[in-house]
């Protein structure tokens, strides 16, 4: 409020916008909710192919971690997130959740608006350089395929932060391949199929 004790231009117009702004959130938020059914449903599809080689990486179900209440608009969340269990040389089954990949749609104060990101976790239980290690296969690939990938704090990394517009929606499918494939680089890297001798862990093999 100014100091004639006049409203601002900014509170009037807000004022006579909030209706449309409301509508305008929820709008967006049911579309970002589409958005993360697609990652969900893509997601589901790339995790469970086959792969080749040594099985030493295997990914849980996904799972729906999006703000299910309302609440502060800037705190509303859209999210998958899927566990990677992995079985290193030393151990014969596999160990669960040793790190977790997010893929959301939450606001980013860098640059005060939302954006799409992967964000990967490691949970420090087989390596306490996985998440460096993926960042390093992540630079290899370029800012093209991972823009704004960054190591926030320890055990944690932005794989890529993207745009909300059409080109997401095109190309998600990519993004999404390209976030999991990193992941399973890193492994490859951290442990190579040589140091793994005798008969590899089957899909069923479960830590107790």
């Amino acid at each position: 409020m100014s100091s004639k004790g006049r409203f601002s231009d900014v509170s009037l117009s807000y004022n006579a916008n909030a209706a449309n702004l409301d509508q305008a959130r929820w709008i967006f938020q049911k579309e970002v909710s589409e958005l993360n059914g697609w990652v969900q449903s893509h997601l589901s599809e790339m995790i469970k192919r086959p792969r080749e080689g040594i099985k030493k990486v295997r990914w849980s179900d996904c799972e729906d971690w999006s703000t299910a209440k309302d609440g502060p608009w800037l705190n509303f969340i859209g999210a998958t997130v899927v566990g990677l269990d992995m079985s290193p040389p030393e151990l014969s089954i596999f160990k669960r959740g040793v790190a977790y990949l997010y893929f959301e749609t939450r606001f980013d104060s860098d640059v005060n608006r939302f954006m799409f990101r992967a964000r990967f976790e490691n949970q420090d239980v087989v390596s306490k350089i996985l998440d460096e290690t993926v960042m390093e296969v992540v630079r290899s690939k370029g800012d093209e395929m991972f823009p704004n990938s960054e190591q926030i704090k320890s055990n944690t990394a932005i794989l890529f932060k993207r745009e909300i517009g059409n080109e997401l929606f095109e190309n998600v499918n990519q993004f999404i391949d390209s976030a999991v494939l990193v992941c399973e680089e890193a492994v490859d890297r951290l442990f190579p199929d040589s140091q793994y001798h005798g008969i590899a862990p089957s899909i069923e093999d479960e830590e107790e």
